[in-house]
C-alpha cells in the first residue's frame, strides 16, 4: 500500500468499517473488483497506486448471499463510542512480596478497604458521589467531552451484576481488592498477572459474572513493574487500544492525566504522532511530514502534539 492508502485503510478500521475477527473486506475470498489488483502467493493483496480503498469497498460488499449477515454484524459494532456512561471497575492486587502501597503513596491508609477508598477517590472523586477529589479521571473526561461522557463506578444497569452485589465486593468504592497467592516475581508475563487478578476478582462476585462483563473498562493496579517482562520498568501504565483493560503500577493510579491518556487508548486513540488515527488523522499535508516507519508512526523528529491527552510522551 502507498502511504495514502495506508492512512485511508486505518481511518476506515478506526471508524468501525469492520470488526477485528470478522470476515475481512480485503481477502482472497472477497477481493476488491479493481483492475490491476492481485493476490500474492502468501495471500497478500496488492492494490494499484492511486486507488481509493473506501470507494472500492463501498462498491464491493462481497457475495450477495452474505450481505445480510455482514450488515447485522456491523450494526452491533460500537467502536470507540465516547458518549454516554462508561462503567468502570478497579481491581487492586496485594502480592505476598509486594503488598500494594502505591510505592508509599497510600501508606498512610492502614487497611485494604481504606486504600481502596483512597484509590477510588483519585479515579472517580466527587463526580461519582463517593469521594471528594475534584481532579480525577471522571471529572476530566466529563469536562473535556462537554458533559457527553461520564465515567461511572457502577455496573451496567441491565447487566448480570447488581449494584448491591458490587458494593458488597468493593465496600461501596467500585474497587475490588484481591490477595494474590503467588509472588509478583514468580510471574513471567503481563497476561498471566492480569488473568490471575481477574479470576480472584470474579471469585468475589456472584457466580457466573465474567469480567469485563457488566463493565466497559477494568483498571488493574499493582505496586510494581517487573524488569524482565513487558519491556521493563519504563512505564507508568499501559492499556489495550480499542479494548477494555488498563494496568497501572506504583503510584500512577493517582494521576488524572495518565488516566485520561490510558482511557484514550481504550477508546481507540493512538498517540498523537500516529498517522491515520483519531489524534491526528492525516498529517501528510503538514510541512513537517517526512513519511512513516514500518509501523505507520511518524519518523523521529516529525511533528507530534505533546500538549494533547494522547501526546507521547505526555
Amino acid at each position: 500500500l502507498s502511504d495514502d492508502q495506508l492512512i485511508e485503510l486505518r481511518q476506515m478500521l478506526n471508524g468501525s468499517t469492520r470488526l477485528p475477527g470478522d470476515d475481512p473486506f480485503l481477502s482472497a475470498q472477497h477481493p476488491l473488483s479493481i483492475e490491476g489488483t492481485s493476490i500474492g502467493p502468501d495471500g497478500s493483496i496488492h492494490i494499484p497506486p492511486g486507488v481509493s480503498i473506501s470507494n472500492a469497498v463501498r462498491q464491493n460488499r462481497g457475495p450477495p448471499g452474505d450481505r445480510h449477515l455482514r450488515g447485522r454484524q456491523q450494526s452491533r459494532r460500537r467502536t470507540a463510542e465516547v458518549v454516554g456512561d462508561k462503567h468502570v471497575l478497579i481491581i487492586i492486587a496485594d502480592f505476598p512480596d509486594y503488598p500494594y502501597t502505591g510505592m508509599g503513596h497510600y501508606s498512610a491508609y492502614a487497611t485494604p478497604a481504606a486504600k481502596a477508598a483512597a484509590v477510588s477517590d483519585d479515579v472517580f472523586g466527587s463526580f461519582s458521589g463517593i469521594g471528594s477529589d475534584t481532579i480525577n479521571l471522571a471529572q476530566q473526561l466529563y469536562d473535556c467531552s462537554f458533559g457527553k461522557l461520564s465515567i461511572r463506578p457502577t455496573p451496567h444497569p441491565d447487566g448480570p451484576l447488581s449494584q448491591d452485589d458490587l458494593d458488597a465486593a468493593s465496600h461501596g468504592t467500585g474497587v475490588i481488592w484481591v490477595d494474590m497467592t503467588k509472588n509478583l516475581t514468580e510471574y513471567a508475563t503481563e497476561d498471566s498477572i492480569r488473568n490471575d487478578m481477574k479470576a480472584l476478582a470474579e471469585a468475589k462476585l456472584p457466580t457466573g459474572v465474567i469480567l469485563p462483563g457488566p463493565f466497559d473498562h477494568v483498571i488493574f493496579v499493582r505496586d510494581r513493574c517487573l524488569e524482565g517482562i513487558n519491556g521493563g520498568c519504563g512505564y507508568a501504565a499501559y492499556a489495550a487500544v480499542n479494548d477494555w483493560f488498563q494496568m497501572f503500577v506504583e503510584r500512577y493510579v493517582a494521576y488524572a492525566s495518565i488516566h485520561v491518556h490510558e482511557m484514550g487508548h481504550n477508546l481507540n486513540l493512538a498517540h498523537s504522532g500516529s498517522i491515520g488515527f483519531s489524534s491526528n488523522p492525516d498529517m501528510t499535508g503538514d510541512v513537517f511530514y517526512n513519511g512513516t516507519d514500518s509501523n505507520g508512526f511518524v519518523q523521529p523528529g516529525d511533528y507530534t502534539d505533546h500538549t494533547c491527552s494522547m501526546g507521547n510522551p505526555l
